[in-house]
């Protein structure tokens, strides 16, 4: 065995850790011990709060970006069993996908047609509206 260049030595260190004679460390007492292992844990429980607390600032900070991936996973997922029918009929993965994207425009462009119609009926029809209610109010 190679001999140690603390060998006959003893070295005290960060505090309470030391070189026995044979150059292997020990710990000084039993009280130091539990000292130590308290002190791990103190540090260990730190790191896991400092941790959590980066975690919620990057959060925060990302939470543009986030909010975009989150819901282009969602729209990738509610769309996936469309590209997969159009896979199984031939279509190409990528045109599959760019068709039920086009599906999806279309939909929603036509929600957004039917109810904008719905809203300016509304609108129009709403001093006919009003004046049945202030009747109605003026009854009771």
């Amino acid at each position: 065995m190679r001999p140690s260049p603390f060998q006959g030595s003893l070295r005290i260190l960060r505090g309470s850790v030391v070189l026995n004679q044979e150059g292997h460390a020990a710990l000084a007492s039993e009280d130091d011990g539990e000292l130590i292992r308290g002190q791990i844990q103190l540090v260990a429980i730190a790191q896991v709060v400092l941790a959590v607390a980066a975690a919620i600032g990057l959060i925060y900070l990302l939470k543009l970006v986030m909010v975009t991936i989150l819901c282009s996973l969602l729209l990738a997922f509610a769309l996936d069993p469309l590209v997969v029918l159009l896979a199984r009929v031939r279509v190409p993965r990528s045109l599959g996908a760019a068709v039920a994207l086009f599906l999806l425009l279309a939909l929603f462009a036509g929600l957004t047609l039917f109810f904008y119609n719905r809203a300016t009926d509304f609108l129009d029809q709403l001093p006919q509206y009003s004046s049945t209610i202030r009747k109605g109010a003026a009854q009771a």
